[in-house]
C-alpha cells in the first residue's frame, strides 16, 4: 500500500469521525476513566497487572472478572497526555480503528494478492457505522486493541508461513499474548490461525503449530487463577443448559449479519426473545439461516476468498456464545453491537469481493455503499455526545422495564432537569416498584432538589451498603451541617473503597470545616496521589501550605 493510500485511509476516518472527537464520557467510561483510580495514580500503576480493570473503581464483582491491563494501561497514557479531556481519549481510539483497517488491508493482500478486495474491506470496515459503539465509545477500547494485536499475531504468523522464519512466529506468539492482556476473547485466536492454516493449504504437520497458541491460552487461564482465584475461570454464570446456549446462540447469528447489512437505529445493546422450545416458530429462521451457511460453505470450498469470509465472521463470534444470556433476568438475549467488531471483517472481505466481480456497477455500487455508511457513522456519532442524549437513545428502543432508566434519571438530575427527573422515576417505579434502583433513584432526587431529610429516609432504605450510598449520606449530612454524622459515613466510605477520590475530598472539606485542617490536609493530599492533575485538589493542597 503507499502512503498516499494510507493518507487517504487515514483522512476517510478522520472525517466520519471527526464529530466523535467532540463526545464526552457516557455510561461505562465513567468507571473505567472519569473515577478510575488506577489509570490516575503512579503509585497505583503496579495494580494494573495485578488486579480487574474494574477492581479499583467497584471493588471485586462476583463475576465477569475483565482483566484488560493494555486497556488500563491505554487509559493512563490518555490520562498522562490528555487529563480528563475526553477530546485525547477519542483521538485515540479513533487512530488505532484507523490502524485496524490498515492492518485488515495487509492481512487480505498477503492472504489472497487481490488489491481491490483488501482495499474495499478496509474502507468498509473503516466507516461502517456499526463499529461506532466500539470507536465513540472510549470504553470500547478493549475490543479495539484486541483486534490490533490480533492481527499482528496473524499477519506475523503469516509471515512465519511466507519465510519459515522462527522470529515471525516468535512475535506472532508476542502479539498474541498481547491480545490477551486487551481483552479475553483473545483465546479463540488459535481458531483464526488454523483457519489461516487452511487458507495456505500447507501440509498439515503445520497445525501443530497452533499448540503453542494453546499453550498460552493455558497459562493465561492460570494466571487468572492466580489473580482472582475460583472466579478466574467464570466470565459469568451459566444461566441455561447448554443445548438451549447453542439454539440461542444460533438464533443471534442471523441478527449481527441484519445488522451489518442493514445497520439502522443503532444503540449498542439490543436484545431478542430467548427460544425456549426446540420446536418454536422464531427457530425457523436461524435454522434456514444455518442451512444456507453450510451451503454457502459447501458450494464455494474451493473459493478461498469466500471460505475466509464464511469462516472469520463465525469465528469472530464465538465469544457471543459465553455473554449473549448475561442478562437472562432481562428474559431476553443480550445483544451488544461491539461484539461483532472481530467478526464483521468476515462480513466486509465478502462484500468487497462480491463488488469486486461486478466491476463497474461493482466500484458504483461501493463507493454509494462506503459514502451511506460514512453519513450514518457521522449520525450515530452524535448520539454519544453526553449522557442525557446516550440513555433517551437507548430506552427509546426498549422495553419501559430497562435498569439503565435509573441511569438517566442520574443524567438529568446532574443536568439540573428535575422535571424530566421525576417523569423517568415514575416510569421506574411501575416496572421496579421494590428494587434498590428506586430508592436509590428517589434519594438521589430528592438529594438533588435539596430535600435532605427526605432523601436520607429513601437511602436508609437501601439494604447493601455501598461506599457511593455512605458517600452520598455523608453529603446530606454536610448541607445539613451536622458535621460528625458527616464524618462518620464518610470514614465508612473510606474503608469500603480508599480510592474513590470525590469521598477523600469531602472527608478534607469536612476536617477543613470543622476547624481541623491537618486532617483535612491529609485527606487531600491521599486524593492528590490517586488523581494528580486535578486541579481543584492541586489549587486546595497549595492553598493549604
Amino acid at each position: 500500500m503507499s502512503r498516499s493510500a494510507i493518507l487517504l485511509l487515514f483522512l476517510i476516518t478522520l472525517l466520519v469521525y471527526s464529530n466523535a472527537l467532540n463526545c464526552g464520557f457516557v455510561f461505562d467510561d465513567n468507571a473505567l476513566v472519569v473515577n478510575n483510580p488506577l489509570i490516575k495514580s503512579p503509585e497505583l500503576f503496579k495494580y494494573i497487572f495485578k488486579s480487574g480493570i474494574y477492581d479499583h473503581w467497584l471493588g471485586p464483582p462476583l463475576y465477569d472478572r475483565m482483566y484488560r491491563p493494555l486497556q488500563a494501561l491505554s487509559y493512563a497514557l490518555d490520562y498522562k497526555i490528555w487529563g480528563l479531556n475526553p477530546f485525547g481519549f477519542h483521538l485515540t481510539s479513533v487512530f488505532i480503528h484507523f490502524l485496524n483497517g490498515i492492518l485488515l488491508y495487509f492481512l487480505l493482500f498477503f492472504l489472497f494478492k487481490n488489491q481491490a478486495v483488501s482495499w474495499l474491506a478496509a474502507v468498509f470496515f473503516l466507516v461502517h457505522p456499526v463499529n461506532t459503539s466500539v470507536v465513540t465509545y472510549v470504553a470500547g477500547r478493549a475490543d479495539i486493541l484486541n483486534l490490533f494485536f490480533n492481527l499482528l499475531s496473524v499477519l506475523f504468523f503469516i509471515k512465519f508461513l511466507q519465510t519459515q522464519a522462527r522470529k515471525m512466529f516468535t512475535f506472532s506468539i508476542f502479539f498474541a499474548l498481547l491480545a490477551l492482556l486487551s481483552r479475553e476473547n483473545s483465546l479463540i485466536l488459535f481458531i483464526f490461525i488454523a483457519l489461516v492454516i487452511f487458507i495456505f493449504r500447507v501440509r498439515p504437520r503445520y497445525y501443530f503449530l497452533i499448540l503453542p497458541f494453546l499453550l498460552l491460552d493455558s497459562l493465561y487461564l492460570i494466571f487468572r487463577l492466580i489473580i482472582f482465584g475460583p472466579s478466574g475461570l467464570a466470565m459469568h454464570p451459566a444461566d441455561m443448559p447448554i443445548f438451549y446456549s447453542i439454539i440461542n446462540f444460533l438464533n443471534i447469528l442471523p441478527r449481527y449479519l441484519e445488522l451489518l447489512v442493514f445497520p439502522v437505529d443503532l444503540r449498542l445493546f439490543r436484545v431478542t426473545l430467548f427460544v425456549r422450545q426446540i420446536f418454536e416458530m422464531k427457530i425457523i429462521v436461524p435454522m434456514l439461516f444455518i442451512a444456507l451457511y453450510v451451503l454457502a460453505i459447501f458450494r464455494f470450498r474451493h473459493n478461498r476468498l469466500i471460505i475466509f469470509s464464511l469462516f472469520w465472521f463465525l469465528i469472530g463470534l464465538l465469544p457471543v456464545f459465553i455473554l449473549f444470556d448475561n442478562f437472562i433476568s432481562l428474559g431476553q438475549a443480550m445483544m451488544a453491537e461491539s461484539w461483532v467488531y472481530i467478526a464483521s471483517i468476515g462480513f466486509f472481505t465478502g462484500l468487497a469481493y462480491f463488488l469486486s466481480r461486478l466491476r463497474k456497477w461493482g466500484k458504483l455500487l461501493a463507493l454509494f455503499l462506503a459514502f451511506i455508511y460514512s453519513l450514518l457513522t457521522i449520525y450515530n456519532n452524535s448520539f454519544w455526545k453526553n449522557e442525557t442524549i446516550f440513555y433517551k437513545r437507548v430506552l427509546s428502543y426498549s422495553q419501559e422495564a430497562n435498569p439503565l432508566r435509573q441511569k438517566l434519571i442520574d443524567a438529568y438530575l446532574k443536568d439540573g432537569r428535575y422535571k424530566e427527573a421525576l417523569g423517568e422515576i415514575k416510569k421506574l417505579s411501575f416496572f421496579y416498584p421494590d428494587t434498590v434502583l428506586l430508592d436509590i433513584s428517589w434519594g438521589n432526587y430528592y438529594y438533588s432538589t435539596n430535600q435532605l431529610q427526605t432523601a436520607l429516609n429513601y437511602y436508609d432504605k437501601i439494604a447493601v451498603k455501598s461506599f457511593w450510598g455512605d458517600y452520598r449520606v455523608s453529603s446530606c449530612y454536610i448541607k445539613l451541617r451536622k458535621l460528625d454524622k458527616a464524618i462518620d459515613f464518610a470514614l465508612a466510605s473510606f474503608r469500603l473503597n480508599p480510592y474513590f477520590v470525590p469521598n477523600l475530598i469531602q472527608l478534607g472539606d469536612i476536617y477543613f470545616m470543622k476547624g481541623n485542617t491537618k486532617e483535612s490536609r491529609k485527606y487531600y493530599l491521599i486524593a492528590l496521589r490517586f488523581d494528580p492533575k486535578n486541579p481543584e485538589l492541586r489549587s486546595l493542597v497549595k492553598n493549604m501550605r
